[in-house]
């Protein structure tokens, strides 16, 4: 039974799951790890200062693209002739947007700077922020396919762990404005890996510019934008509200109860992003029956994993923390079931 199991299409989807799991276990527990390193660190101003890039982040990733980015991913699963095509194509039209967002932001830097409530000299890294987003998010839409799952998440743990410990040093160096010293991090590693996938994904890619390719990534992903804008929400905006309206002390205790309580996510995204392949093929197929087979089981997974975070997560909370966190332990159950 145990041969017969290795040998079926789930097993595979399990064992590249466990690849994108152990990858996003390992950033999540960077996130939690520098939690109290950057609170002791910076001040609740610089603090507060990051919060909101990284929330506007998301938000101009899917605005200054028209979420066109997200459309290669979808195009891959075509399996047409023509995607080094659409690849330039897609590309051209992001360059020229983030290039003219650039020059907007950098002329009324000023008004940006009010109306987003960020400090001038971080406007200027929006948009270099957001080219670096998409060029990793292009890297996941070409991979995921090939099921190149270690790959990937090798990937993303060099880079998260790389932007921790060089934001840590350049912080320290830093007399004054020491929340550039994590911008500058995601700028310098975020750029060594912008080289890795321009060299990576160059023979996936044919520079030309075609009409009929602009109309089928505008179709795919403007429809989007608000979808991608609500998961920003989601994921962002709770911390900057809490940080702001209740203070950087409520701020962490949330946000350290987010973390342990974000692990069903860690999982449950791990196991979507590796049956992504198997749903498409599904889908082409028309085979119903194995699709609904296979997301009951995923179904039954998560909801086990959530149950015993919902009954066991102020344990590992506990675990996790020391006694000045035990405050947030009963917001962890509500986190999960949300």
């Amino acid at each position: 039974m145990i041969r017969a199991f290795k040998k079926s299409e789930f097993y595979e989807f399990l064992r590249h799951s466990k690849n994108y799991f152990l990858s996003n276990m390992a950033t999540g527990a960077l996130a939690f790890l520098s939690l109290p390193v950057l609170t002791r660190m910076l001040s609740t101003s610089d603090y507060g200062i990051l919060a909101v890039f990284t929330g506007y982040q998301g938000v101009f990733v899917a605005l200054l693209t028209l979420n066109c980015y997200v459309a290669l991913g979808r195009y891959y699963y075509e399996k047409k002739e023509d995607f080094k095509e659409f690849f330039g194509t897609i590309l051209i039209f992001i360059l020229f947007m983030l290039f003219v967002a650039f020059l907007l932001f950098v002329i009324f830097r000023q008004e940006a700077a009010v109306l987003l409530g960020l400090p001038v000299n971080t406007i200027f890294y929006i948009v270099p922020a957001v080219l670096i987003y998409v060029s990793g998010s292009w890297f996941e839409q070409i991979y995921v396919p090939q099921k190149q799952s270690r790959k990937i998440a090798v990937r993303n743990v060099v880079k998260a762990y790389a932007i921790f410990v060089l934001s840590v040093v350049l912080i320290l160096i830093l007399n004054e404005n020491k929340y550039l010293g994590q911008i500058y991090a995601m700028m310098i590693v975020g750029g060594l890996f912008f080289a890795y996938y321009a060299f990576d994904l160059k023979a996936y890619l044919k520079l030309s510019f075609q009409m009929k390719h602009m109309k089928y990534f505008l179709h795919y992903g403007v429809p989007l934008i608000f979808y991608s804008l609500s998961g920003v929400i989601l994921a962002q905006f709770d911390k900057i509200m809490v940080n702001k309206y209740l203070g950087s002390s409520m701020a962490g205790l949330y946000a350290f109860a987010a973390i342990v309580g974000s692990i069903l996510t860690v999982f449950s995204s791990a196991m979507f992003q590796a049956w992504n392949p198997d749903y498409f093929k599904y889908m082409d197929e028309k085979n119903y029956q194995q699709l609904n087979i296979d997301a009951y089981r995923i179904f039954k997974i998560v909801s086990f994993c959530a149950l015993g975070l919902i009954f066991f997560g102020q344990e590992i909370g506990m675990l996790l923390s020391s006694s000045s966190f035990y405050e947030a332990l009963p917001v962890i159950p509500i986190i999960v079931i949300g």
